[in-house]
């Protein structure tokens, strides 16, 4: 581990609340546990380098984002849902999604480019965003739902979109 990094390993049987705040110019901020996983209270990286990653397993891992999330790269990955309420905005370079049960982050992010993978049946991926400029899709995969993007600003789709039989709007 780098000064300034947060690591934090859980096998808790209930949700961890995260309020985790790097302003360390190095730093990344780590979290992996094996339950639901809630994002409430601002929580960034500052240095250029840096990156926030949760990882949760199981079908009980969801990722709440409920407040601000901010760091170069944010990586979430879920072995259920990732859901967002109106105080839980990302702002990030790159926002790269995994989950089982459906990603729904319909506030207004600041994602510069994105990346996503759903693998749940009827699972959606949602995604609600002003980039302040161009949104650069780097890859989706959703064959088991629909997936919606809606961008202030103009989107470009710079790899593939796997949607077999869904509807990609």
């Amino acid at each position: 581990t780098a000064a300034g990094d947060i690591i934090y390993n859980s096998i808790l049987a209930s949700a961890m609340n995260v309020s985790a705040v790097n302003n360390a110019t190095d730093g990344t901020v780590n979290i992996t546990a094996d339950n639901n996983v809630v994002v409430d209270a601002a929580s960034s990286t500052t240095g250029t380098s840096d990156s926030f990653t949760i990882n949760t397993s199981g079908a009980a891992g969801s990722i709440a984002v409920n407040n601000t999330l901010k760091s170069p790269p944010v990586v979430l990955t879920s072995g259920s849902t990732i859901p967002q309420n109106a105080s839980g905005i990302i702002t990030a370079d790159t926002l790269n999604t995994t989950s089982v049960g459906g990603t729904t982050l319909t506030e207004t992010n600041a994602v510069q480019a994105f990346t996503a993978s759903n693998t749940g049946a009827g699972s959606d991926i949602a995604l609600t965003n002003n980039s302040g400029g161009t949104l650069d899709v780097q890859a989706i995969t959703n064959t088991v739902g629909n997936t919606t993007i809606t961008e202030s600003g103009t989107i470009s789709v710079s790899r593939v979109i796997t949607a077999t039989g869904n509807t990609v709007t």
